[in-house]
């Protein structure tokens, strides 16, 4: 048992722990890829602006909760927003997040990570050929 919990120990510590790396490393890996790429992996945007010259495509993930107990209530709001900047030919150029709900790691998240560029898989393939 012992022997177990350090196994799950190592591996839960030894990942991403935050949001902001394991986001960066997602949002990053479809940098220069088509957001058709990008569609066919998440769905559909959400919504698309155009801001002072810059096409902007929007995935927002948003609810709404309320937790009682013994007569209290509490709310509030989990959220996770990606926005990607994309080029003239359709390329991603940038990207930003916000949210509280983004995921934080690879298991988690691995839906937002670009299945032809996952480093996570190179590593673990690269690993395995030596």
């Amino acid at each position: 048992m012992k022997k177990m919990l350090l196994i799950i120990f190592f591996i839960l510590f030894s990942m991403p722990v935050n949001a902001e790396e394991f986001m960066v490393r997602a949002l990053n890996s479809w940098l220069g890829y088509n957001i058709e790429d990008v569609i066919s992996v998440w769905g559909y945007p959400t919504d698309e602006k155009h801001i002072v010259g810059k096409n902007l495509i929007y995935w927002s993930n948003n609810e709404y909760y309320v937790l009682a107990n013994q007569g209290s209530f509490y709310g509030g709001e989990s959220y996770c927003n990606k926005i990607f900047e994309i080029d003239k030919n359709g390329k991603i150029i940038s990207w930003q997040y916000k949210g509280n709900s983004c995921p934080n790691f690879y298991f988690t998240g691995k839906d937002l990570v670009n299945p032809k560029n996952d480093e996570w898989k190179i590593k673990k393939h690269n690993k395995k050929r030596r």
